[in-house]
């Protein structure tokens, strides 16, 4: 092996780095697995069970006035959304990574209720869904779903500079440690 150091200053290194590695690692991890998971299946509870409610009262009203209360809802929304016809079905490459585990949750709490929704972004950055109640299809425009800032990395930036003021420091140690024995 090449890339195994022969002192014992670089095995002690080298051993150090790979466990500040691992503690970011499974630091990463722990923080999806028990802030970020949870965070988002309330989320998506808290998004079904809205949009339950909205369908009921949808299906309470009588057709006539149900495009009335959908332009009413989406306008107390978000001000500036498009109207629910503006809307259009695309890609849905439109939704980021956060968005499409939040509509997938979501979307498998509505199945069971007879309830097949398609998702889109809107131009305000609202997610929209698409229900469809006798065969007439209305937008639904829900905002502040997931918080707007997506990953900028600064969590990264934050990680990387932490690791290196720790091997630096470790390293540093190591050497002071490594001078007697030398």
């Amino acid at each position: 092996m090449t890339w195994w150091p022969r002192t014992l200053f670089g095995r002690n290194a080298l051993l150090i780095v790979l466990l500040i590695v691992a503690g970011q690692i499974g630091g990463a991890l722990v923080l999806r697995q028990l802030v970020l998971k949870p965070r988002l299946a309330q989320a998506a509870d808290s998004v079904a069970r809205n949009l339950l409610a909205i369908h009921a009262g949808l299906r309470a009203l009588p057709p006539a006035q149900r495009a009335a209360f959908v332009a009413h809802f989406n306008q107390h929304a978000v001000r500036d959304s498009p109207a629910p016809g503006s809307l259009r079905e695309g890609a849905a490459s439109l939704l980021t990574p956060l968005e499409r585990s939040l509509v997938r949750t979501v979307s498998q709490r509505l199945a069971p209720e007879g309830l097949e929704a398609t998702w889109r972004r809107d131009g305000s950055r609202s997610l929209a869904l698409r229900m469809v109640l006798d065969d007439v299809a209305y937008w639904i425009v829900l905002p502040g779903v997931l918080p707007v800032r997506e990953f900028t990395g600064a969590w990264l930036t934050v990680s990387a500079g932490s690791a290196l003021l720790a091997v630096l420091g470790a390293l540093w140690l190591q050497r002071r440690l490594n001078r007697p024995l030398a």
